[in-house]
């Protein structure tokens, strides 16, 4: 057998054991209604409770929990003591009837804003959450 194709062939058989062996990612949860999971997740968030917050996140989202935990743990130390004072949704967008793309502003007082991006897909049994994203600047989610 060529060498080419013997490389070939162990690229072909370790791709997907190092895919299906991702530590600590677990198979996200389908969600009944994107409106009812986004009130209660950002309700966590008003109430200044991360570690429910997080964990709706980790529910939800087919992510590692290492990367949801640092995320988590950044809006934390970003907002301090402050809590949220309000969240409006900027945005809200359709693609079809399957994918679902919305833009939130939190405001924790002054000139203080927070702002994420959630989307969804429709799946064969619910909604599926697809990514979610935080940033401090509008212009990351909405454009200049």
């Amino acid at each position: 057998m060529p060498a080419v194709l013997r490389h070939l062939r162990a690229v072909l058989v370790l791709v997907p054991l190092m895919v299906a062996a991702a530590p600590g990612v677990a198979a996200a949860q389908s969600i009944p209604s994107p409106d009812g999971w986004t009130d209660d997740t950002f309700t966590e968030l008003r109430a200044g409770r991360y570690d429910q917050f997080q964990r709706r996140l980790q529910d939800a989202l087919e992510a590692d929990p290492r990367q949801l935990s640092e995320m988590v743990g950044r809006l934390q130390r970003w907002a301090g003591p402050d809590t949220v004072q309000y969240i409006d949704m900027l945005r809200s967008e359709n693609y079809g009837t399957s994918l679902l793309r919305r833009t939130y502003q939190a405001h924790y007082g002054g000139r203080r804003f927070m702002f994420f991006l959630v989307q969804f897909a429709r799946g064969t049994e619910g909604w599926l959450l697809m990514d979610f994203k935080a940033s401090t600047s509008p212009s990351d989610f909405l454009g200049p």
